[in-house]
Order: structure tokens, then sequence, then C-alpha cells
């Protein structure tokens, strides 16, 4: 993805999502969101509306400079250590800004949180 289109993406997950001060996003704010783990992804992402097989998403990393990068749901789920390892915070963003997926440094290695855009629809 060029720069252009992953500062449009950037700035778009600042703006659909509500935060805390600290750089995480504010779930307690978020009506449809619950703790998962790489492997309950995908189930979970059908009890919350989203019937996807294998959704495009994008993954964007909290360090500047790093690249911002698509592919699809399953391809990061099979390689959820790496994709996490590149820096601290990680959010997985659906192409169709349904929901986020995030990877916060201060959770266990396979715990994220995962919710709807406020205002998406499934």
């Amino acid at each position: 993805m060029d720069a252009a289109e992953a500062e449009e993406w950037s700035r778009w997950l600042v703006e659909a999502m509500p935060w805390v001060r600290w750089g995480r996003i504010d779930w307690s704010k978020v009506e449809a969101s619950r703790e998962v783990t790489t492997d309950s992804v995908m189930d979970d992402l059908r009890e919350l509306g989203i019937p996807d097989e294998n959704p495009e998403v994008i993954i964007m990393w909290f360090a500047v400079g790093r690249p911002v990068l698509e592919t699809n749901l399953k391809n990061v789920l099979s390689h959820m250590d790496d994709v996490t390892a590149v820096s601290f915070d990680t959010w997985i963003v659906d192409k169709n800004r349904r929901f986020v997926l995030e990877h916060f440094h201060e959770d266990d290695w396979d715990d994220h949180t995962l919710g709807l855009v406020p205002g998406a629809r499934a």
C-alpha cells in the first residue's frame, strides 16, 4: 500500500474508534466488543454478525514508519505471532470498515480485543 493510502487508513482508524489517552482503543465505549483469542476470532466475528469466511483486512502497527499491509484475515490469524511481533501495538482493520481487532502490548501474546466499528453495518 502506498504512503498516501496508508495515511488515509490511519486517519480513518483514529476518527472511527474512541481512544484513551495512552493510545489504546477505548473498548468500554464500543458496544459490540469482546476479548478474543486468535483461535476464536472467526467464530466471534460470526456471532457479531460478520459472516465473511475470510474478509480482506489492513494491518497497522503503532511504530511510525512501519508499512501498512493488505491481506486476508485467515492469513493474519495463521501468522499472528509474526504479525504482532512487528511492533508494540497492532490493529487489524476490515477493508469494509466493519470491525477492528486490536493487540495491545500489555495483553498476553494470544489475547486480543475485537469490536465492531461504531455505526458500521455488519
